[in-house]
């Protein structure tokens, strides 16, 4: 709203951050009641991120129930292994690739989830493993037009 006053864009932004508001709303309607585990894989490790951290937006807004409200927030997650997740069994397992998010590699995350561990998750067999668009999530993730496209993202993978 700042940079709206100084740039005379105030009612715009009001109307922007009221639909993004609606958006998070009916999101969260739909995630209610299901679980959900956020994770980032980088090179091969994983971190998972709870309520409160940098992509907690999916549980402390859009809904999701933290699968472990235990997890340590920091800026680096908390490591994990494919049996944290296949022990916590969540209902949607959302996954950021930080290689994919800083450079031309991608498919890194779906290459570590490629399991026989992961693939008995609900996660998994419901087909709700959901790999985010790297670059809103890792590097863009406060600006209006990466928020909606991130919340949009979220909402469409909802089952």
């Amino acid at each position: 709203m700042n940079i709206a006053k100084l740039t005379n864009k105030t009612q715009l932004a009001e109307q922007k951050l009221s639909a993004l508001e609606s958006k998070i709303a009916h999101t969260a309607n739909k995630a209610r009641g299901k679980t959900a585990l956020i994770i980032l894989v980088n090179n091969g490790k994983m971190a998972a991120f709870g309520s409160q951290s940098r992509f907690g937006i999916i549980h402390d807004n859009l809904g999701f129930t933290p699968i472990d409200a235990s997890i340590k927030v920091g800026t680096h997650g908390q490591g994990i292994s494919h049996e944290f997740i296949a022990e916590k069994n969540p209902d949607y397992l959302f996954v950021i690739d930080r290689a994919a998010a800083i450079s031309d590699k991608t498919g890194q995350a779906q290459q570590t989830l490629n399991n026989d561990i992961i693939k008995q998750s609900k996660a998994f067999k419901n087909g709700n493993i959901v790999y985010l668009n790297a670059r809103n999530w890792y590097l863009m993730n406060g600006g209006l037009t990466a928020m909606d496209e991130m919340i949009d993202e979220v909402a469409k993978s909802i089952k």
